[in-house]
């Protein structure tokens, strides 16, 4: 049986890379408590925005021990584990990766991302589904929070669990299975935790897309089963193959955060934002690399690395939380959008899963393009994409 856990966590903001934990819970699917501290941050003293949310003051955890205390018992939790679930699930793995514990991205599930899905409501501004709070997917599913309220990552994890459950039942709120439609635009990869979700709903219409072309260059024997004549594999033949699209594309959804610093390198506010990046692989490049052994019976291709053919920043979504009030002026969004911009960039250089996600969804349309017409052409070959 799977060893499934449900993390939470509240923090003195937003920004993995310079804000802190101050609340950890873990749970065991049972409900068993595994871990749930407070913990005393290291670099900060103060944190009014976030408090007002969690109302988590220094004083309640100036008397705990730091996240490198914890370090080991956090990480062996995480090891231990075949599936660690979470709410907006990158957001907490984000601050425990900055603390230094680290957990394989296949064992990730995003409840979040699933009962978006669930709840199947489209965003065309983001082109993907709306997101929603915690607390909504707890009423959708009739979770009763006793005395608990939200922002408590105790309280959270519990609800998190509780939706969990009932979402891998696959209960909705009339208590009966629901048949989710995959939207056909709904590419995201916000998250790690999905990667292979992503593989599964990016590959689809890739391959759709080609085989449409695809039946004008099969051989004329694949036409009429009652005869087939051997075609000759040349290089030239598989070519006009993957000419049927000059390029495939495929589009990640990207939410994070980043901060404006004043003069000193101190934080003056922080701004939410979705962007969306479009990542390309050019099969005119594709198709000049095909090579043809007739003696090993092998066709080899090489998929060059995908290229980023555009970034974008919805200037709608950004979201601020100001440090001091004193920051909040008219006239922000073109420094913000700026400095969003300027993140998401950074995460593309930084980030290479998206294009590792890129070049394995090209290589399997180029098998599912390749293997109907060898088959009919010659079963013997044997295809190498690299």
């Amino acid at each position: 049986m799977k060893h499934v856990i449900i993390i939470d966590s509240e923090t003195t903001g937003l920004d993995a890379k310079n804000d802190e934990i101050l609340q950890l819970t873990i749970l065991s699917d049972n409900g068993e408590i595994l871990f749930n501290e407070y913990i005393r941050p290291t670099n900060h003293t103060e944190w009014a925005e976030s408090e007002k949310i969690h109302h988590i003051s220094y004083d309640m955890v100036k008397d705990g021990a730091p996240i490198s205390y914890h370090k080991k018992t956090i990480q062996q939790i995480l090891d231990s584990a075949d599936t660690i679930v979470g709410y907006n699930h990158s957001f907490d793995m984000s601050f425990l990766e900055t603390a230094g514990i680290h957990s394989d991205p296949k064992k990730n599930y995003d409840l979040m991302l699933e009962f978006s899905q669930l709840k199947g409501d489209w965003d065309k501004t983001h082109n993907s589904y709306k997101w929603y709070k915690l607390k909504d997917c707890a009423d959708y599913f009739g979770y009763d929070w006793g005395t608990d309220s939200t922002h408590d990552s105790l309280a959270d994890a519990k609800a998190t669990l509780y939706c969990y459950k009932k979402m891998i039942s696959g209960e909705t709120k009339q208590g009966g299975a629901k048949n989710r439609k995959q939207h056909p635009s709904a590419f995201r990869a916000s998250s790690s935790s999905k990667k292979h979700f992503l593989k599964k709903l990016l590959v689809l219409p890739i391959v759709a897309m080609l085989i449409v072309g695809l039946v004008s260059f099969l051989p004329r024997g694949s036409r009429k089963p009652a005869k087939r004549q051997r075609t000759t594999i040349t290089e030239s033949s598989l070519q006009k193959v993957l000419n049927v699209s000059d390029l495939s594309t495929v589009e990640f959804r990207y939410g994070s955060v980043t901060q404006a610093t004043d003069k000193k390198g101190k934080p003056k506010y922080y701004v939410t934002y979705n962007g969306t990046v479009q990542v390309g692989v050019d099969f005119s490049e594709i198709a000049k690399s095909i090579s043809v052994d007739s003696e090993v019976k092998t066709i080899t291709v090489t998929v060059p690395k995908p290229k980023v053919l555009s970034t974008n920043v919805n200037v709608d979504t950004l979201d601020y939380i100001f440090v001091k009030e004193k920051y909040n002026k008219t006239g922000l969004t073109d420094e913000a959008l700026k400095l969003c911009k300027q993140d998401l960039t950074n995460e593309l250089n930084h980030n290479t899963e998206i294009f590792d996600i890129a070049k394995e969804n090209a290589s399997n349309a180029i098998s599912q393009l390749l293997e109907p017409w060898l088959n009919q052409a010659d079963g013997e070959y044997t295809i190498v994409v690299k």
